[in-house]
């Protein structure tokens, strides 16, 4: 070998092969690497890449103002793409194909090649994220590939350049398997079909507010991630519509109007906390993404344990938004804005403003008890620290465990006067049923 004219030794080649192996321990963030012994397991690589683009993601849902069933959609095909580009390097783990509804194989990479899992899940959120936004703003496209570039650069400090390559490659093959399957789920159907709204004038319909759509009304027939059917962890609404003042259904929207009427300082900035409406969030399904991130960072989770979170909490709040939004248009329960005006008080106002959807049962209850029993399957009961809100201008909020939080999350639209209390503890069920159907088929490894 010649380096600058001159000849070296096989003594002093020797001598410089191991201070470059030793300096390629050294460099970079997190697990350092060693191009002569394989690849480094995700089991040994920070989560990063993962928390960086699930934070992202946040970001352009935000910003692209998605509804929430769209959200959830794009949170579980990126928890999905995540996982399977990673997969190879976590050890014991096995592929989402079979257990996922009509997922396709992933081919493995070259088994005798060495890959960098960190830029393969990188490459492969890059394509998926950008593949589920075709409409997104320049804006958003520019930060999507600002990550990926960035993610870029710092791998290559600490990985061989060629390496890097080799697993961004890998990974955008695995992305593009991820939206062939994606496309297969009758979101693009479902957005060709028309829709009329019933109505009934004895008020027992839920009216679209003055000057807005139905959201997103065929949703209900999008094809799940993982419950086999998508009824089958629907609540019956146990109550029967009524005016009369005596009825049970009365005394709830009566509750709901007092409730709103003496709101304490606290349920204000509880309502508030979990408005997560589109363009000022991420939405419902956000807001947990954004929770799952701190979860990450407070346990220090590795690459293969932040991508089995987020690939089974993502499917799991998909199919959560699926079923709850078929059972809101099956029943079309009106809202308490629309009930408390006609039948108890024409000047009432509720404190958040009331979204153009179905009230039965509360999404956000459903799809908050879902992650919720996800979430505490996967760690256990565990005190952590919700910081999410504060660029909203929100003070961080404590929480005892996943279900204190879910249960504060369903309370808030009561305090929003949005829902009853009936869509609220039966969404809650819901969810947690979705949740343990979604646990009892994800077993994902040993």
């Amino acid at each position: 070998m010649q380096t600058t004219g001159l000849k070296i030794s096989s003594a002093s080649r020797n001598i410089a092969l191991v201070i470059i192996l030793a300096f390629s321990f050294l460099v970079g963030a997190g697990k350092t690497y060693a191009a002569d012994s394989g690849s480094t397991p995700a089991a040994e690589l920070d989560a990063s890449v993962a928390t960086r683009w699930m934070e992202l993601l946040y970001n352009c849902v935000r910003d692209e103002a998605f509804t929430p069933p769209v959200a959830s959609r794009v949170y579980g095909y990126a928890g999905a793409a995540l996982y399977e580009s990673v997969l190879p390097g976590m050890k014991g783990y096995k592929p989402l194909t079979g257990i996922l509804r009509d997922m396709p194989n992933i081919p493995a990479p070259d088994a005798n090649a060495v890959y960098d899992w960190s830029s393969s899940a990188n490459a492969a959120l890059t394509v998926v994220v950008s593949g589920l936004m075709p409409n997104a703003s320049d804006f958003t496209r520019q930060q999507i590939q600002g990550l990926h570039d960035k993610l870029v650069e710092e791998r290559k400090q600490a990985v061989p350049a060629d390496v890097v390559d080799r697993s961004l490659a890998y990974g955008e093959s695995v992305a593009k398997i991820i939206l062939q399957w994606a496309a297969s789920d009758n979101f693009d159907q479902i957005h060709k079909l028309t829709y009329t709204v019933p109505t009934r004038k004895d008020g027992s319909y839920w009216v679209v507010p003055d000057g807005k759509k139905p959201v997103e009304p065929n949703w209900g027939a999008m094809r799940p991630m993982i419950i086999p059917a998508v009824a089958m962890c629907d609540q019956p609404l146990n109550i029967q519509y009524s005016w009369n003042p005596d009825s049970a259904f009365w005394q709830q929207a009566n509750e709901v109007r007092l409730t709103v009427y003496n709101l304490t300082n606290e349920q204000q900035l509880i309502a508030k906390y979990w408005s997560d409406g589109p363009k000022d969030t991420g939405t419902p399904s956000g807001h947990w993404v954004m929770i799952e991130t701190q979860i990450a960072q407070q346990l220090q989770l590795k690459l293969d344990k932040a991508a089995e979170m987020y690939a089974v909490v993502g499917a799991t709040m998909n199919d959560a938004f699926i079923s709850t939004w078929r059972e809101k248009y099956d029943l079309m329960f009106p809202r308490p804005d629309a009930f408390i005006k006609r039948f108890i008080n024409a000047k009432w106002q509720s404190f958040l403003p009331t979204p153009s959807f179905p009230e039965y049962p509360s999404g956000h209850s459903t799809v908050s008890g879902a992650a919720a029993e996800v979430l505490t399957s996967l760690f256990g009961t565990i005190t952590f620290t919700d910081r999410s809100e504060i660029t909203r201008g929100f003070p961080e909020r404590g929480f005892a465990s996943f279900k204190d939080a879910a249960k504060e999350a369903a309370i808030s639209r009561l305090y929003g006067g949005i829902h009853y209390r009936v869509s609220i503890d039966n969404g809650l069920k819901q969810g947690s049923c979705i949740g343990r159907e979604a646990l009892s088929r994800l077993k994902l490894h040993d």
